[in-house]
């Protein structure tokens, strides 16, 4: 909604302003047209500031709300997990995003954020489901849950370095992608291993 608003308002602005640049009558005053000039391009320097601030702050709130979940989600895979690998991977993917989540706390300060409390919809799901899993049963549960969750952030982060967004924001998500890649190939081996 925030980008249509800002999106409406640039361009109402600028036809607003070439409206007024066109009222001479057959005369072209040279000031006034850069003057046009200028104002459209400071305008258009604003929405992409605007439209980048934006984009930035939902990627920062979205993946606040996922680093939660998958550190609740690790926590579950050590307590009710049924191998020794799923108990492992939970303390790797607990340690990994405890560490992200604070580099991602240090970005949300510097730019004003407050990030949320919460996990996402989908991943209380998730976690009340695993919740009542336990050995095996689990594992067979948890796995794919994963491999889902992981395969869908490198897709969303590397859409966050390829688009536009803060340059803080692009090296998190860059410094993330090799992390992510890491747990979800390591996903994908356990849900080999688990029968």
């Amino acid at each position: 909604m925030k980008k249509y608003v800002v999106k409406f308002s640039f361009w109402g602005a600028a036809l607003y302003l070439l409206s007024c640049s066109n009222n001479n009558t057959g005369t072209t005053n040279s000031a006034a047209t850069n003057s046009t000039d200028s104002a459209v391009h400071a305008a258009i320097d604003k929405t992409k500031e605007d439209t980048t601030a934006a984009a930035s702050h939902d990627f920062i709130l979205t993946a606040a709300r996922k680093g939660l979940g998958e550190v609740a989600m690790a926590k579950l895979a050590q307590t009710n997990g049924g191998s020794k690998a799923v108990k492992e991977y939970g303390k790797m993917l607990e340690k990994d995003y405890s560490i992200s989540n604070k580099k991602l706390l240090a970005i949300a300060t510097a730019e004003n954020i407050t990030l949320p409390a919460t996990v996402t919809d989908e991943q209380t799901t998730n976690i009340t489901r695993l919740q009542n899993l336990k050995g095996n049963n689990f594992d067979k549960e948890f796995i794919p849950v994963v491999i889902e969750n992981h395969t869908q952030d490198m897709v969303e982060f590397k859409k966050i370095i390829e688009g536009n967004n803060s340059q803080k924001v692009k090296d998190f998500a860059a410094d993330m992608l090799p992390m992510l890649q890491t747990h979800l190939d390591k996903a994908k081996a356990l849900h080999a291993a688990v029968k």
